[in-house]
């Protein structure tokens, strides 16, 4: 599952992009069968910081003792490129993640460094993407955290309120081997039921 951030809001969707539990009262009130997300909890999993503080420990990394005006050169293009982001506002970063991103960029092949877009969105072809633009493709798959929460594991299907004719799916990838969903035999539906804290489903970075 992910969780996902729209300006002030927090969502947790499954690998269908289905919303399973929110911090928006209003989605809630409209849909009673959500669960509440706690915005504290969600703000941890995020782990957001500043990121005008770190840009210049992201630059060292990047340039890897090149010199000062290498270092101010990656620095300003990594606050350009968070800058001209449309998550921009939305997403904030740790120190790890500037290791992380020089790392991914390092590893791209020419065609992973290529658009059919130019930079403007004007022409349609084959052009080489800067700086900017492969942050901004870097921060799309780094912005929606995969998360995990405990399960209740006592809880009677969500459908039909069978209790005990329910079957138990695993995950077997991981080890130990963790409870990937239930079925329901008498409705023939899978189903997930979250254990709740004080209301909201606590979720946890994977």
């Amino acid at each position: 599952m992910k969780l996902l951030k729209d300006h002030n809001e927090y969502m947790l969707i499954d690998s269908s992009r289905n919303l399973i539990a929110t911090t928006d009262e209003t989605n809630i009130k409209a849909s009673p069968e959500k669960y509440k997300l706690s915005r504290q909890n969600c703000i941890e999993v995020f782990d957001e910081v500043d990121v005008n503080d770190l840009a210049s420990e992201y630059a060292w990394v990047y340039v890897q003792g090149k010199g000062l005006s290498k270092h101010n050169m990656a620095k300003k293009s990594f606050i350009e490129g968070f800058t001209a982001c449309h998550v921009a506002e939305a997403y904030r970063f740790k120190v790890t993640d500037m290791i992380e991103f020089a790392t991914w960029m390092n590893k791209l092949t020419p065609s992973q460094k290529t658009s059919v877009w130019s930079k403007n969105g004007e022409y349609k072809g084959l052009f080489d993407m800067d700086e900017e633009q492969l942050f901004e493709k870097w921060l799309r798959v780094k912005s929606e955290p995969y998360v995990t929460f405990e399960i209740d594991i006592d809880a009677p299907c969500p459908h039909c309120g069978e209790e005990r004719n329910i079957h138990t799916n695993y995950d077997h990838s991981t080890e130990p081997r963790t409870i990937e969903e239930f079925l329901c035999n008498e409705c023939g539906k899978y189903f997930v039921v979250p254990k709740l804290e004080n209301g909201f489903v606590i979720l946890k970075k994977k």
